[in-house]
C-alpha cells in the first residue's frame, strides 16, 4: 500500500467520524479541514508513491526538514 492510499483511506475514516479526537469524539470540521490541507500539501506530494513498510526514520525527517523550509 502507498502512503497516498493510506492517506485517502484516513481522509475518508476521518470524513466519515470514524478517527477521533480530543475527548474520544469525532475530528471537529475545522481540525478535518487543517489535517486535509497538509496532507494533500505536504505528505501526498512528497512520500505519496512510496510504499509504507518502505518508508524510513530518515524519509519522515527529511519530510519534516522540507516541511520546514
Amino acid at each position: 500500500m502507498s502512503v497516498k492510499e493510506l492517506c485517502t483511506l484516513y481522509l475518508n475514516d476521518m470524513n466519515a467520524g470514524l478517527i477521533m479526537g480530543k475527548g474520544g469524539r469525532p475530528k471537529k470540521h475545522s481540525t478535518i479541514v487543517t489535517d486535509t490541507g497538509r496532507i494533500n500539501r505536504h505528505i501526498i506530494p512528497l512520500l505519496g508513491s512510496r510504499r509504507v513498510r518502505d518508508l524510513t526514520k530518515s524519509d519522515v525527517n527529511k519530510l519534516l526538514k522540507d516541511v520546514m523550509a
